[in-house]
């Protein structure tokens, strides 16, 4: 998917779902949708780059009734080795998120779906993702998170990078022991002291403006 504008839909602007593989999202404005912008979904190898992405998650009815980590530009659940890089957020119900919903390994979708496996046989769990050098602009309730829904799983906080990344106006979600999320809102100064972002000195002090975009074909 490259140099598309995906504006104005009534749930995800683009929604990759069970045992996608190989996907790429790029040089495109993602806006104004009423879910995600991007929600990368029991998949796998995904690459989410150069985009730019306004007012996505709004209107999400799981963030207006439960501001949790719902109405991201970028949402990441369960979900393996995804990129996501060098985008520009803003203004959305939440900036870049990975949470982990278990699915017992997918077993009550590929029941009815028993083709959508992954050839490597991983498993379903969001590990292994790598959010760089984005910049995040005043995003409601979360800039960048990570989350475990439903039961404890510590693996989604500690196997997952987020380095070189920008925010202004922005909260952190991260690591918490108790339910029903397994996580809590964290300042800049306890996101960066958990090892998040640890080439990012210091957040932006001024909006910075938001890029120009063209279709580039």
């Amino acid at each position: 998917v490259s140099g598309m504008h995906v504006h104005d839909n009534g749930g995800p602007g683009l929604w990759f779902d069970v045992a996608v593989l190989d996907t790429t999202v790029e040089k495109s404005l993602i806006a104004d949708n009423q879910s995600p912008g991007v929600r990368y979904e029991i998949s796998y190898d995904g690459f989410i780059r150069d985009n730019i992405f306004l007012r996505n998650g709004l209107t999400d009815p799981n963030y207006t009734n439960d501001p949790w980590v719902w109405g991201a530009s970028i949402a990441i659940r369960t979900s393996q080795n995804v990129w996501v890089e060098d985008n520009f957020i803003a203004d959305s119900g939440a900036g870049i998120i990975v949470i982990d919903m278990p699915h017992r390994d997918g077993a009550e979708r590929l029941s009815v779906q028993p083709n959508m496996r992954d050839p490597q046989n991983r498993e379903y769990a969001s590990i292994e993702n790598h959010i760089f050098r984005n910049t995040v602009v005043y995003t409601g309730r979360a800039g960048a998170a990570v989350g475990g829904s439903d039961p404890s799983n510590p693996r989604v906080f500690h196997m997952n990078e987020f380095d070189y990344n920008e925010y202004i106006g922005v909260e952190f979600w991260w690591e918490n022991d108790s339910p029903p999320y397994w996580g809590r809102s964290y300042t800049w100064e306890e996101w960066h002291a958990v090892g998040n972002d640890l080439n990012t000195q210091d957040l932006l002090t001024q909006r910075p403006a938001t890029p120009p975009w063209s279709n580039p074909w």
